[in-house]
């Protein structure tokens, strides 16, 4: 396990797209980390893009496996199945450990986010179990996946969007407490890294979707 992790950590540096996927990683935690300094209950998901972040650190794994280089060494079913699982698991623990901290601070400093914040959290843990499919079935089943994610996306994100913003204060719930909301999210991560796992290894033998990874195919021949 942890060979796998220092295996994914050290290759990351040569996966295509390597910089520009960084740049893109930047703003996105750029802008989960702004959301987070000026706290309002339109603000409150912020942990989406903290999520999208994780997703680009994951993304270049798949890219990496998706290149002859992978493709062609014993380490193959490895990145696919385990390496990329462990890789989502540690990404996603840090920046949610970090959104978590930053929500802790906003219910306790201000009140009229409790509601907000628990409610985030609830969304967050859907969100991470629905990249985490979405992430192995895009890769090679592009629009399978990416129909499927955007349908459940939409779908929760409107939903919260509607019980935290758009309905009246006075019939605003707060759906689960604190604690409740915190331990959501990780149970998500690990059983969103297993469901990671567990399909990577029904499709590892699948060949990559060139349409999700045209640049890494042609590149990596």
């Amino acid at each position: 396990m942890i060979n796998d992790i220092k295996l994914g950590f050290k290759m990351l540096q040569y996966s295509m797209q390597y910089v520009q996927s960084l740049v893109v990683f930047a703003i996105f935690i750029f802008l989960a980390v702004a959301m987070d300094l000026f706290p309002m209950p339109f603000n409150s998901y912020s942990g989406i893009y903290y999520l999208f972040g994780m997703v680009l650190g994951v993304q270049l794994i798949h890219m990496l496996g998706a290149s002859n280089m992978i493709q062609t060494s014993p380490y193959k079913k490895r990145f696919q199945t385990s390496v990329v699982a462990l890789m989502s698991l540690c990404l996603e623990l840090i920046f949610v450990t970090i959104m978590i901290m930053f929500k802790v601070v906003h219910y306790f400093a201000f009140d009229y986010m409790k509601e907000s914040v628990c409610n985030m959290l609830v969304c967050t843990s859907i969100v991470i179990i629905i990249l985490n499919l979405y992430m192995t079935i895009a890769m090679k089943y592009f629009w399978i996946g990416t129909i499927l994610f955007i349908v459940a996306f939409w779908g929760i994100h409107i939903r919260f969007m509607r019980i935290n913003i758009m309905l009246p204060d006075a019939e605003r719930v707060q759906l689960v407490s604190l604690p409740t909301g915190i331990l959501m999210c990780y149970i998500a991560i690990f059983v969103g890294s297993v469901f990671m796992y567990w399909i990577g290894n029904l499709l590892y033998k699948k060949e990559y979707s060139k349409m999700a990874f045209r640049h890494a195919l042609k590149q990596g021949k």
